[in-house]
């Protein structure tokens, strides 16, 4: 191997003949070097001259040879590419023996006016140091607001691309390892974001796609464009039928806890399923608010029961359905306590009045108790044998007004509330002041 001169990069391309150089940090410059041993001699050994530039850029890899690189079908009007509708979606370039696959993540429809991430996944078996290629998409319907690189490479030379609004299309983005070494571990290889501005389709398509060995020779890969759908319904109607009812929040159960979701299933945007993008289905239901798992989770749990009971009703008995319950019933079971607590009473100090709050990890017999400073007990207060649960909220906590057994209001001091179950006793201090 023969390393060329150190030079600073001022190019946006090489003219190769063979893709790619690989790039390394050396000084705080640029060191290119070449693994082809028929590059000799001070000629070959050289950045670019002006007079190899073509237009008011430099000549493409395969460009520099008299190869052009196959182009998809896309006719030029009025500043914009119009993808050929009628063809549909087009295989890219590849080969019968591929041995890699760049394939877009799963996004069939999104919603009117919101951003979303379309990841574009490197599979496969592959010996990966570096690669190019530009999109092409439909301006009349996607915006395309930023490029993020993906995990397959770290410690790169990364060039996001100049993005086109009005023609749809980024060109120029590439990636090379600065690293000694191959990669062959899966994972996303770039991450582009858009905003739906328009209702309508857009195919998402990859053009001058190339990826690098480290022998400079390309890999053998195919790719498979995608089609981006933008409808008006609100994100709560996640199977775009126009009514929002219980199969819309089987399809949010059912990838309950995953990360990195894109889609409709994500209703709120953050790549991740919980239990928010349910309750923004849930609201469509007719809810006056949403609940907050937080501060309300007794209330999310008696609304998840009431979803499990609905889904009962309506079960088609398809294994998809099934599974949408289990993923309800097994949410419901993760909102319950994992050990049963008394909590501070609220407020406190109080007068006349007070609330005592309290986790039960399982179904239970449940007893309060109120005892003054003297250890002398006051009230008693039965709640008989109850559900697991949190009962915080002050419509499910217990309450004390502040009366004995007999109904008589106490004076100012301090008190212990007790809380007793079939496993469990805890006492705690609190204050009436008057």
């Amino acid at each position: 191997m023969s390393e060329r001169e150190f030079f600073r990069f001022d190019y946006g391309y090489f003219i190769t003949g063979e893709f790619p150089y690989f790039i390394a940090k050396y000084r705080g410059e640029i060191n290119i070097r070449n693994q082809r041993s028929n590059l000799e001699g001070p000629e070959n050994d050289r950045p670019p001259r002006p007079d190899e530039v073509e237009g008011n850029r430099l000549l493409r890899l395969d460009e520099a040879e008299g190869n052009r690189l196959p182009q998809s079908e896309v006719t030029e009007s009025e500043g914009h590419h119009e993808f050929d509708e009628k063809s549909g979606p087009k295989v890219g370039p590849e080969t019968n023996d591929a041995t890699a696959q760049l394939v877009f993540s799963e996004i069939e429809t999104v919603n009117l006016d919101s951003s979303f991430w379309l990841d574009l996944l490197l599979i496969g078996d592959f010996q990966l140091v570096g690669w190019q290629t530009d999109f092409i998409y439909n301006p009349q319907v996607l915006e395309l607001l930023a490029v993020k690189e993906g995990q397959v490479l770290t410690n790169t030379f990364f060039q996001e691309g100049k993005i086109g609004h009005k023609a749809g299309r980024l060109q120029g983005l590439s990636s090379t390892l600065l690293d000694q070494g191959v990669i062959s571990s899966p994972g996303t290889l770039l991450s582009l974001r858009f905003k739906s501005i328009k209702e309508g389709e857009s195919v998402v398509r990859l053009e001058n796609t190339i990826l690098g060995n480290d022998q400079a020779k390309p890999l053998k890969i195919s790719v498979k464009d995608t089609v981006i759908k933008v409808i008006s319904s609100p994100p709560c109607d996640v199977d775009a039928d126009g009514v929002t009812n219980i199969f819309d929040l089987i399809l949010v159960a059912q990838k309950f806890g995953q990360k990195n979701v894109t889609g409709r299933t994500d209703t709120n945007g953050d790549r991740e399923i919980n239990v928010f993008d349910l309750i923004i289905v849930a609201q469509c239901f007719g809810q006056a608010a949403a609940p907050s798992t937080d501060s309300q989770p007794e209330s999310m749990s008696q609304l998840i029961k009431g979803w499990i009971g609905l889904s009962q009703t309506v079960d088609d008995g398809s294994a998809e359905f099934q599974q949408g319950v289990l993923m309800f019933k097994q949410i419901l079971e993760s909102l319950k306590p994992k050990q049963t607590a008394l909590l501070p009473n609220y407020p406190n100090p109080f007068n006349p009045e007070t609330w005592i709050p309290f986790k039960l990890a399982q179904d239970s017999t449940v007893t309060a108790k109120i005892y003054d400073l003297t250890g002398k007990q006051i009230r008693r207060i039965e709640l008989g044998h109850i559900p697991a649960g949190n009962y915080v909220e002050s419509n499910r906590a217990i309450y004390w007004d502040g009366k004995t057994d007999t109904g008589e209001f106490v004076s100012s001091g301090t008190y212990f509330d007790q809380i007793e179950t079939d496993d469990y006793t805890e006492t705690r201090k609190m204050v009436i002041l008057k």
